[in-house]
């Protein structure tokens, strides 16, 4: 569910088909991924799942699949 959520999240911010999307996926993988774009899924996700990340949170988030255990650590039913 809470992958399903971010694919959604992740689908919207760089207008990519959510399907696409691997546990693996990176900024490598999904072209807009950039620093600003960054910005735009940190605030996406924050705003999706009604959490504020830590700083560290942010730097970590390398992949879906990382942003997935950083949002299980904070609490986010799976």
């Amino acid at each position: 569910m809470v992958q399903q959520r971010i694919k959604a999240v992740l689908a919207e911010v760089f207008q990519i088909d959510p399907a696409t999307l691997a546990p693996t996926a990176s900024p490598a993988d999904i072209e807009g991924w950039d620093s600003f774009g960054h910005l735009a899924l940190v605030e996406a996700l924050q705003t999706e799942f009604r959490i504020q990340f830590e700083v560290e949170d942010i730097a970590r988030m390398e992949n879906l699949g990382a942003i997935e255990q950083i949002l299980l650590r904070r609490g986010v039913e799976p």
